[in-house]
């Protein structure tokens, strides 16, 4: 404001603020260089620290100035970085949105873009600053967030299915930047196993296994990276064993390794139980009974009460079945059918009283709220399904969307904001309605698929009893069997197990049972 008094100034500025109705009232209308001059004020107000009243500032030369001029593109730029500074992300995301949209054209698309990935950053679960992101070319990133935007945009396409795209940019993501480095790895291989392509996936996993190794590196990235690609392998060596069934040498092999890089994964780490259940079926097929009754009987554990896994029982009633335990094999299978025969139906009442996705969404507030809604197994299967990654993502969303409203009430709390206000006000509730529908829908859908497996695993459990049924009649007596111990190696001692737990021995039992069944 270096040639204009400050009273004038804010007469200026009242004058504007005054609105379009202003000039029918016989006001002159403002000019170029009025708006100019509060453009100038408004960035005088901001370098302050004085943002509410920027805000003020920019939005009337962004509601009434001339979208073809310099001045108002300038103020809306401005205008959504300090709707950024006063936490206001979603609503910013409205201005940046238009810039990005208009392109090179606007003389802020370049300076633009650090914005949409601070939007993105501080909404993770919003991928509308992700599509547009993906409006720049890769060669236009600046080089200190390169590395970020290829894997961000790479993630983007390959959301939308566009593979190809997704696995061109994700290949651009520099090795010296682990954190993204990493993670961009990992989603190249699992772009690979969408595309049944198992040996570009296996190296992309194994690259996660080298990084790791060569690196030295203790960090949390690089750990929970490592794991991810001992699991990723471990499922891919196990998926394509069941492809060699006339090939039984290499498919032992297979399955061998799919058990070496479960064996890895560290006891205790966010994907050990999963490991330590997924080995189970892999030991399962090569024969390894004792193996694999020992991993689920970990898995029965207290320790693990929340979490969910009933094709343990399943499991563990079909290899009693298949060394002729029938009698056994027909008790897990009843205990397993009095458990979850009821919670099935239980599941099915939850998920059909609520037809419309809001009500939905409010139920499920309303059990986040209180956990004596549902009772612990059904919690379990909730708690199961509804840790989707997207899912997760949109839960978090609406809370972001709540707190915007409330600082949007905050900034109405200055009269002369009530306009802008109330335009950002109804595209965020009018976003929320969406998100809220769409995230009531996608966790009815995930349980309907939790239902339809746990009827399906239902079935399978009458048909392992009905052969068990029909073994019973050429079972042999136990009595008269010799057990055989198992080996155990200089680390481990035999223990008789007697109903109690211990931490440090859970992921080691070995069950010693010998078959019951006829000779051939």
């Amino acid at each position: 404001m270096r040639n204009l008094p400050r009273l004038a100034v804010f007469i200026l500025a009242a004058a504007l603020l005054l609105g379009p109705g202003a000039s029918r009232a016989g006001a002159n209308p403002p000019q170029e260089a009025d708006f100019e001059r509060l453009l100038e004020f408004g960035r005088t107000l901001a370098g302050q620290g004085k943002h509410a009243e920027a805000v003020i500032r920019y939005w009337q030369i962004v509601d009434q100035g001339d979208a073809r001029q310099r001045y108002r593109q300038d103020a809306e730029f401005e205008l959504a970085q300090s709707l950024l500074e006063l936490g206001l992300h979603l609503s910013a995301y409205t201005f940046l949105e238009s810039i990005a949209d208009a392109g090179e054209a606007h003389p802020h698309y370049g300076a633009s873009l650090p914005r949409l990935l601070e939007v993105q950053r501080k909404v993770p679960g919003d991928f509308r600053p992700l599509e547009k992101l993906a409006l720049y070319p890769p060669d236009s990133f600046p080089d200190e967030l390169a590395d970020e935007l290829r894997f961000l945009v790479g993630q983007y396409h390959y959301t939308e299915g566009n593979l190809d795209q997704s696995l061109e940019i994700l290949e651009q993501v520099r090795r010296a930047n682990e954190h993204f480095y990493l993670r961009a790895r990992y989603l190249i291989g699992v772009v690979h196993v969408r595309r049944n392509a198992a040996q570009p996936a296996v190296e992309a996993f194994r690259d996660l296994l080298r990084y790791k190794r060569e690196s030295g590196s203790s960090s949390e990235v690089v750990r929970e990276f490592g794991e991810r690609g001992l699991l990723g392998l471990a499922r891919i060596f196990y998926s394509i064993a069941g492809r060699f069934v006339q090939e039984p040498d290499r498919r032992r092999e297979l399955f061998e390794s799919a058990v070496r890089h479960y064996d890895e994964m560290a006891r205790f780490s966010q994907f050990w139980l999963d490991a330590l259940f997924e080995v189970s079926w892999a030991h399962y097929q090569l024969g390894n009974y004792g193996r694999a009754l020992g991993n689920l009987h970990s898995l029965a554990s207290p320790y693990f009460e929340e979490h969910y896994y009933p094709e343990a029982m399943v499991l563990q009633a079909v290899i009693f079945h298949d060394l002729c335990y029938h009698d056994t094999a027909i008790e897990l299978i009843d205990d397993f059918i009095r458990d979850y025969w009821p919670l099935q139906r239980e599941l099915e009442n939850q998920i059909g009283s609520y037809a419309d996705p809001n009500e939905f969404y409010a139920f499920l507030a309303r059990l986040a709220a209180d956990e004596s809604v549902l009772s612990l197994r059904l919690r379990r299967i909730f708690n199961a399904a509804l840790s989707d990654r997207k899912l997760s993502r949109q839960l978090g969303l609406v809370v972001v969307l709540n707190r915007e409203l409330e600082g949007l009430s905050k900034l109405g709390s200055h009269a002369a904001a009530a306009e802008l206000v109330d335009v950002l006000r109804g595209d965020v509730i009018a976003y929320r309605e969406l998100v809220v529908g769409e995230a009531g829908e996608q966790a009815r859908s995930r349980l309907q698929r939790v239902h339809a497996d746990l009827k399906d695993l239902l079935a399978q459990a009458l048909r392992v009893k009905f052969e068990a049924l029909a073994g019973q009649k050429q079972s042999i007596d136990p009595s008269g069997v010799e057990g055989v111990a198992p080996r155990v190696s200089s680390e481990h001692i035999r223990w008789r197990f007697q109903g109690e737990y211990w931490r440090d021995e859970l992921g080691s039992y070995v069950f010693n049972i010998p078959s019951l069944c006829a000779p051939q």
